[in-house]
């Protein structure tokens, strides 16, 4: 399906005189109060191989002045629970869909983040109706590994029944741990756990979730992340996050 219908799908399902995806060249972008919002892509790395794995999508946000925001400033525009929802689907869907328009080449699962805001104000069915936008954008939820952030008022019993919602559909899942964040998912067992360099545990058992070290800039710190029983990296190291993902396979020859 075209950009341009997938864009107006996804305004149908939302209608909002302030909020909208559109086709920009080969890409797509958002609004959202006024401001403009974008997607970034930082891959994924394997370690024991170097090979790209995947990527994760980051936000970008300008006003309109043309200055940048970051994400949490984003959200802090939301006057309330029901704008929180539309601006996560929202960025989730203007993600999917650029990374769509690259798959020929890019290839690897697509790392999407949900606002924690979002798990508080959605009750339950988590993930059904970005289930059918990706249907709709040729993605299936496979391709998609959804991470949730720590939130100091995010229960852990709300945390597990929306990941079990979430896995039924298929989705895997990342947890983005701070050194100093509990251990919240006790109940359930994730299938990636995403830690910074300062807050890597010791070596970890063989049937602990797979660890993604962030910040990795070094072959020094590459070698610590290994050594710290870590499988998978992003950092300068492999690649930055842009606009165009970097290839999981060579493209094939003319």
């Amino acid at each position: 399906m075209p950009l341009t219908e997938l864009a107006l799908y996804f305004n149908n399902i939302h209608p909002a005189q302030d909020s909208a995806l559109f086709p920009s060249g080969q890409r797509m972008e958002a609004w959202f109060r006024e401001y403009f919002l974008g997607s970034l892509f930082e891959p994924i790395v394997e370690l024991s191989s170097g090979r790209i794995v995947g990527h994760q999508a980051t936000l970008t946000v300008r006003d309109p002045g043309g200055q940048s925001l970051s994400r949490d400033q984003a959200y802090a525009l939301c006057r309330d629970t029901d704008e929180v929802v539309l601006l996560d689907r929202l960025c989730r869907t203007l993600h999917a869909l650029n990374f769509l328009t690259q798959r020929q080449h890019a290839g690897g699962f697509l790392l999407l983040p949900v606002h924690p805001r979002h798990l508080l104000a959605v009750p339950c069915q988590h993930g059904l109706v970005f289930e059918a936008l990706l249907r709709r954008c040729g993605l299936a939820a496979d391709d998609i590994v959804l991470e949730i952030g720590p939130h100091p008022l995010l229960a852990e019993e709300r945390l597990a029944a929306a990941v079990a919602s979430y896995r039924q559909r298929g989705y895997r899942i990342s947890i983005a741990k701070q050194p100093e964040q509990p251990q919240v998912e006790r109940s359930f067992t994730p299938d990636f756990i995403k830690r910074n360099l300062a807050g890597l545990p010791p070596p970890a058992d063989a049937d602990a979730p797979a660890l993604i070290v962030e910040e990795i800039a070094t072959p020094e710190q590459l070698e610590y992340a290994q050594r710290c029983g870590a499988s998978y990296g992003c950092g300068p190291l492999f690649g930055s996050a842009q606009a165009q993902c970097l290839p999981t396979h060579r493209p094939r020859a003319a």
